[in-house]
């Protein structure tokens, strides 16, 4: 529910649009004594404790009221008594906050009060007791209550119940329509992706039929089609179930993937190996492993080749002399069993100089790119690549990251020490925050941004000059998006000799803890809530140069300046599961995200200087099995890596590898 606040700024914006003033100042003043909240978990927890902090019972009592009226009574009948029981925790707090503070008449107003409630739960029958304790503290009824722990312990556990809670509210039909409108634009993009591949297909056969080998064209058409011919006859006698056809069964027959065809007989080929080996420091004996690519039947019909195959050309893998695949007739057909089958490569060049950053918004269905020359495009990867919306920035784009569960919206930081939020749709920029009297970012240089997954928040590293001309200072803000007002600071300790500076960072799954890496080497946990680090490893001898958690948040996965590739264990304080060393060293100076995953976790596509690879996660560190190309820049002069992206739909994947010479390749992947 953290859009909300964007509806209610898109309600104020129509009702501004046709006049409705009175309607509008009524809103104003209703939002301004809004209990809800805006749906935000952390301010409604900072707003219970507002109240005990300021002992009026009242306001607690009638604030707790409305979340269970309007709110917690949405819940399934199984949540009921975890919220009786957190909200006699809760009454309980302030009775002890009443205590601590020797607030004896606040104490004695609660029980007077509350008395006739309480005296009927088994919980409460020694709580009575506490105006008539001494040293409450000290006994081993009361003794818990009074620690930071439980303490602490409570308003998290409110605070995950509150969002709990606000997922399991069924939204407006106004917030669920753009939630649906994507759906639904990438549902005909993908339709339209399907046709232009099958009228290549097509295309591609037609061309083959000319010069007089219609005969042999004819034949190859049946055979690539044979499969489906066969499984509809089986279907007769088997169930549907078993024998129904999916994409990822035709488009293996037709790449050449399965040789059952009774007329040309294909043969199974020979399988390219990788010379590439990872060095891995968690095993005592090196494991190496085959990299594999699947690449679809090379046709020798010249001149009529289609634009499909031309591509498939370029990604074939080099065969070695005693490793080339057996010719039948015209065809070659390398076959491997890897779990990823390279559909199509294409390079896209919108950006004249370097990439620094490229990102998928969450849906997939847009791309935002920034380069060093300040120029930001925001484009569509299917069922063509094309510009939506070009913004021009003052200076070079060293973060990018779309905002929330927003399709639209995207934040980007900049060299300068401006942050700008851009509205992709409008092609506008909502607001900019920078050197502005006033700013926190005021005289700065921006490191990186992250975006909260659950809240309206973001997180920006910078770095301050010091006036002496020593090291920069670098700190972490909290800024609120509605607000652009500084929220927290968080504290960054490091070696006193060196400055520490956040070159990259990235929220836990509800927006809570913060990962961030340094250029220290170590990887610090922050709790927004508090806004202090209460775990921290070292993990690289050098900058933390890119980091991500694992799909299910209990592992951390970090790239660092020494050129390794480390996980380690949330769970263990940092434990090191396996760290593995790049094959070769990374290009200096990239501000990227450096690697990213697919949807299910287990494949990891890393940037590299002469070749980008997917490699697959295993408990002993990394086994290649993809090859995306090797890197090579115009002119003859060699472009490596500065930024990639992986998004996935079902079956189908798009992989992003922004390039040192502006350049952007785009992969489309067919998981096996």
């Amino acid at each position: 529910m953290s859009h909300i606040q964007y509806l209610d700024e898109l309600v104020k914006e129509y009702l501004l649009f046709r006049g409705f003033c009175n309607t509008m100042k009524a809103l104003d003043s209703e939002l301004k004594a809004d209990k809800d909240k805006g749906f935000r978990a952390d301010r409604i927890v900072d707003q219970i404790v507002i109240f005990i902090n300021s002992y009026d019972l009242i306001a607690l009592r009638d604030f707790w009221t409305n979340l269970d009226q309007k709110m917690f009574s949405k819940l399934e009948a199984h949540f009921s008594p975890a919220i009786r029981k957190l909200e006699s925790s809760v009454l309980k707090f302030y009775v002890i906050n009443t205590v601590s503070n020797n607030k004896t008449d606040k104490m004695l107003e609660f029980f007077s009060k509350m008395s006739s409630e309480l005296q009927g739960q088994p919980e409460w029958k020694e709580w009575f007791a506490l105006p008539y304790v001494r040293n409450p503290e000290e006994s081993h009824i009361f003794a818990v209550y009074f620690t930071r722990h439980w303490q602490d312990t409570l308003l998290a556990s409110l605070h995950n119940l509150l969002a709990l809670t606000f997922q399991s509210i069924p939204p407006p039909t106004l917030a669920s329509f753009e939630d649906e409108a994507v759906k639904m634009r990438r549902l005909i993009e993908e339709v339209e992706t399907l046709k232009a591949k099958l009228a290549s297909l097509g295309v591609q056969d037609n061309a083959e039929g000319r010069f007089n080998v219609v005969e042999q064209s004819r034949t190859e058409l049946m055979d690539d089609f044979y499969i489906i011919g066969k499984r509809e006859t089986v279907s007769a006698t088997t169930s549907v179930e078993n024998q129904s056809l999916s994409l990822k069964n035709i488009m293996r027959n037709i790449s050449g993937g399965i040789p059952t065809s009774p007329i040309l007989g294909r043969k199974q080929q020979l399988q390219t190996s990788s010379s590439r080996r990872f060095v891995t420091s968690s095993s005592v004996d090196e494991k190496r492993s085959s990299s594999k690519t699947r690449v679809s039947s090379q046709r020798s019909i010249g001149a009529d080749t289609s634009p499909i195959q031309k591509l498939e050309n370029k990604a074939s893998p080099k065969f070695k002399d005693s490793e080339q695949p057996t010719d039948v007739g015209d065809t070659k057909i390398p076959e491997t069993d890897g779990p990823y089958l390279l559909l199509s490569q294409e390079v896209q060049e919108i950006h004249n100089s370097a990439i620094t950053q490229c990102k998928f918004n969450n849906s997939g269905s847009l791309v935002a790119s920034g380069d060093v020359d300040g120029v930001v495009k925001v484009w569509s990867t299917s069922p063509a690549p094309k510009v939506l919306a070009t913004f021009q920035c003052k200076s070079n784009v060293v973060a990018i990251d779309w905002l929330g569960k927003h399709e639209r919206f995207f934040i980007l930081g900049t060299k300068a020490g401006s942050v700008y939020l851009c509205d992709s749709a409008e092609k506008k920029v909502v607001w900019e925050l920078g050197n502005q009297s006033g700013s926190p970012l005021k005289d700065s240089r921006v490191l990186y941004v992250c975006c909260s997954p659950s809240e309206p928040q973001i997180v920006c590293s910078v770095a301050f000059p010091v006036p002496n001309g020593g090291d920069p200072q670098g700190k972490l803000f909290l800024l609120d998006v509605k607000t652009r007002k500084l929220e927290r600071s968080l504290s960054l300790i490091g070696d006193s000799s060196h400055s520490v500076l956040v070159g990259c960072c990235t929220y836990n799954h509800n927006g809570q803890l913060l990962v961030a890496g340094a250029t220290d080497g170590v990887v610090r946990i922050f709790d927004i809530r508090k806004g202090e680090c209460f775990d921290s490893w070292l993990a690289h001898e050098g900058s933390v140069l890119s980091l991500q958690l694992s799909a299910d948040f209990t592992s951390c996965f970090t790239l660092g300046q020494d050129g390794k590739f480390c996980q380690r264990n949330l769970n263990q304080s940092g434990h090191r599961v396996w760290e593995t060393t790049l094959p070769e060293p990374l290009a200096s100076g990239i501000h990227g995200q450096l690697f990213t995953f697919d949807q299910t976790g287990h494949f990891v596509l890393i940037c590299g200087r002469t070749e980008d690879s997917i490699n697959q996660v295993n408990p002993q560190g990394l086994s290649p099995v993809l090859s995306l190309g090797m890197n090579k820049g115009g002119g003859g002069q060699g472009a490596f890596s500065t930024a990639v992206d992986w998004c996935s739909a079902n079956d189908c994947s798009t992989c992003l590898v922004g390039m040192s010479d502006g350049k952007i390749k785009i992969s489309t992947l067919l998981q096996q």
